[in-house]
């Protein structure tokens, strides 16, 4: 009886053993599977970078080519103060002045001339 156990055991090995090769090239092709993810994975990335260069070197050449009017120092707002503050903002923006720019020289908060602003484009207001 001790020796059917014997033989047993040992067959049962040796199927395991012949079945470790099969689960080996289910793992191999997932591997193989990883592998090629993770190729594509770096080409995209790859092209997406390159994309990205692209647009920034597009950018800085429009930037180069027409210059923001914020970057002009000689310019100055002189505001008038017999009209309403209101126009004045809205002719300045006009002008190409910043939001910013318009709030350091009009002494307003940038969020209430932003407010202004979009009043005058979205309301339809002539203020």
């Amino acid at each position: 009886m001790f020796n059917y156990v014997i033989v047993v055991l040992i067959a049962i090995a040796i199927i395991v053993y012949l079945l470790s090769f099969f689960k080996h090239s289910k793992i191999e092709a997932l591997e193989k599977q990883v592998e090629q993810l993770s190729l594509s994975m770096m080409q995209e990335t790859y092209q997406l970078k390159k994309q990205i260069k692209a647009l920034q070197e597009e950018l800085m050449m429009d930037n180069f080519q027409s210059p923001r009017r914020e970057s002009t120092p000689a310019r100055s707002i002189v505001i008038d103060k017999t009209l309403p503050v209101h126009n004045q903002i809205i002719h300045f923006h006009k002008e190409g002045y910043s939001i910013q720019e318009i709030a350091k020289h009009t002494s307003l908060p940038l969020e209430e001339v932003r407010l202004i602003i979009q009043q005058q484009h979205w309301g339809g207001r002539s203020l």
